[in-house]
């Protein structure tokens, strides 16, 4: 790989941990809003359609990944899935099969719920 190559890449990643971090900080104050249920969540993610609600549903599972990943260091089955190339296009599905009373409640709490229960050991 040359060094534009790796620098470019550098550069993309970068952006991308700024990016996935101001979505992080959004998501601590968007909490006082009123936030999705996590049928609500599910039914978003499954929603291809709707660019915004698939979009909503992908950033937001980033997002809380990210910072259970950040805040449980013994998260690495978590932390290897978000480092995957395909994470983004895979996210969605971690969740589709969930049974929504197993996790009911604020979408924040059942995702926190459900990563903590199968991406960390």
């Amino acid at each position: 790989m040359s060094a534009t190559n790796a620098y470019l890449l550098k550069s993309a990643i970068a952006m991308r941990q700024i990016s996935l971090a101001l979505a992080i900080s959004c998501l601590s104050v968007s909490a006082l809003a009123e936030a999705p249920s996590f049928a609500k969540l599910q039914a978003m993610c499954g929603n291809v359609k709707d660019p915004l609600d698939h979009g909503y549903c992908v950033g937001f599972l980033e997002a809380v990944a990210l910072r259970i990943v950040h805040d449980n260091k013994h998260c690495t089955v978590l932390q290897e899935y978000i480092d995957h190339p395909n994470s983004s296009l895979a996210f969605p599905d971690l969740i589709a099969d969930v049974d929504p009373k197993e996790y009911s409640g604020s979408a924040l709490e059942g995702v926190e719920k459900y990563f903590l229960n199968k991406g960390c050991m």
